[in-house]
């Protein structure tokens, strides 16, 4: 039998990996799925400054052809895990739209027990272009 433990990090795993296709795909209902409504998303994205709420982003997301319509390489990497009962954290380094992210993620356990990110903070680490 799985304890809650493992349950939870399992969970954790789903919502990240609902993170990496919302954005390789550009899929609006994972990304409603991943993230809070109230979530923020903060990062420096080739010199510019990003700050919005999980709603504004999608327009970000879908302002242009996703990645996967265009058959772009993509990972995604676990960095690290550490968590409360409640609460998690999650560091990730990420290949998408040919950048190589370092992404940190909060994450709480709702009350039906599914995890999403609260917050999220992203630096762009490379370029593979």
């Amino acid at each position: 039998m799985m304890n809650v433990v493992d349950e939870d990090l399992r969970k954790i795993h789903e919502t990240i990996a609902l993170y990496h296709d919302a954005h390789y795909y550009a899929d609006i209902e994972k990304l409603e799925q991943a993230f809070h409504d109230e979530a923020q998303i903060v990062g420096h994205y080739h010199g510019d400054s990003f700050v919005t709420k999980r709603d504004d982003y999608k327009d970000v997301l879908t302002a242009e052809s996703p990645p996967a319509s265009q058959d772009e390489p993509t990972y995604i990497k676990v960095l690290a895990i550490d968590r409360t009962d409640t609460t998690s954290f999650v560091k990730l380094e990420s290949l998408m739209r040919g950048d190589v992210f370092i992404s940190m993620l909060t994450l709480w356990k709702s009350a039906s027990g599914d995890w999403q990110i609260i917050s999220g903070v992203f630096h762009v680490e490379s370029s593979e272009s």
